[in-house]
Formats: C-alpha cells, sequence, structure tokens
C-alpha cells in the first residue's frame, strides 16, 4: 500500500471492535512517534499510553461519552510540559550529552542561544509552543498508523483539566495536550463506507 493509499484508507473511526493491536506493533507505532520532528529537537511533550481499564473507565467521564475511550485497543495522551523553557532545554541537552557523550559544559552555548531565542515567549507562549509541537507528533502517529493498517481516532473533544487530574498530571509538570485511540474500525461503522471529504487540489494548493 503507498502512503496516498494508506491515508485515502485511513478515517477518524468512531466504532473499534475487540481485536487488539499486538504489542509489537505498538510498540512500533510509539517508537515512530517518538522519531517526530520538533523544534530544535526538543520534543517538549510527553507520550503517555493509558494502560489500566479502570482508569480508562474513569476518563471517559471527561470525553462526553465517547465510548472509544475504554473500548478501542490502546489510548495514548500527549501531554505537555509546562516547567518552563529552562527545564525543557535542560531535560533535552541532558538526553544529547547522554546519547553523543557530549559534557554538559560543552553545550553551555547552545544553551544560552536556545533560552535567548525561545525565552522571549512567557510560560503561557511557552506552553502554547509546545502544544503545537504535540500535534505534530499526533500527525505523525496517525499516519504511521495508516500505513500499518491500524485504526486511529485524535479526540479534542475531551475536558483536558478532567484527564489531567485522573492521570495525576500536575505533580509532573504535565498538562493534557490531545488524546489518540488506536484498534481496528468494527464492521458496523458508518463512517467506514462514507467518501472521504477534502477540498478539491485547486481550492486546497496556493502556488505563488
Amino acid at each position: 500500500m503507498t502512503l496516498i493509499d494508506a491515508l485515502n484508507w485511513r478515517y477518524a473511526v468512531k466504532t473499534f471492535s475487540q481485536r487488539t493491536v499486538s504489542t509489537a506493533l505498538r510498540d512500533e507505532l510509539i517508537e515512530a512517534t517518538r522519531l517526530t520532528p520538533s523544534c530544535y529537537g526538543l520534543q517538549p511533550y510527553r507520550l503517555i499510553r493509558v494502560a489500566t481499564p479502570e482508569t480508562r473507565e474513569q476518563l471517559g467521564s471527561y470525553a462526553w461519552g465517547q465510548n472509544k475511550v475504554h473500548d478501542s485497543s490502546d489510548l495514548f495522551v500527549l501531554a505537555v510540559h509546562t516547567d518552563g523553557i529552562s527545564a525543557i532545554v535542560d531535560r533535552y541537552l541532558r538526553c544529547q550529552s547522554n546519547v553523543r557523550g557530549e559534557s554538559l559544559s560543552s553545550l553551555n552555548d547552545f544553551r544560552d542561544y536556545l533560552i535567548t531565542t525561545l525565552g522571549q515567549k512567557n510560560d503561557a507562549e511557552i506552553i502554547h509552543w509546545a502544544h503545537r509541537q504535540a500535534y505534530i507528533a499526533l500527525g505523525q502517529l496517525t499516519t504511521a498508523a495508516a500505513i500499518k493498517r491500524v485504526d486511529t481516532c485524535p479526540m479534542e473533544g475531551i475536558d483536558t483539566a478532567g484527564f489531567d487530574r485522573i492521570l495525576g498530571l500536575e505533580s509532573c509538570h504535565l498538562t493534557t495536550s490531545v488524546a489518540c485511540v488506536i484498534g481496528y474500525r468494527d464492521t458496523d461503522d458508518k463512517q467506514a463506507s462514507k467518501p472521504k471529504v477534502r477540498f478539491p487540489i485547486t481550492d486546497f494548493l496556493v502556488e505563488m
């Protein structure tokens, strides 16, 4: 299946079957999401897999009755860091130091550059920026899943404060950005047979 075939095949599934995604395939999708590009590679977010059925049931109360929160194979939540740009940068530089064997002191100039560049934003603007970064990861997850013939449904229709509370994210300096469920479409999902609605290329592409 080509990339375009996969993207035409996928849609936001409303009703999931009981079939589960294998551990190996799920891990591959997690890895694809981890490899998402982000601004300076900072990855100012975490991917949370909600594995406990009881927790998924609780989250259902904050998803406006969307059964797919607990009926799908897996529930992921992308949550962004809220502890400020210095913490985000230092977290990344520690990772870079470990991966590349570079001393932290040798990265001081890079740190100063990142803090100066991104530090022009206030805390609220940094969180907003982090949410935008998380959505890039969401796009990569849904595309990777489509290529593997795994269904997805991104979920913005959730009470993020409720998700934060159930998942205990505040104490981790995180806040919910968006959720995404994965699995396999039910044969009775009426959305599956409907043509995909997208603007034609003449109304979508602007060439200058």
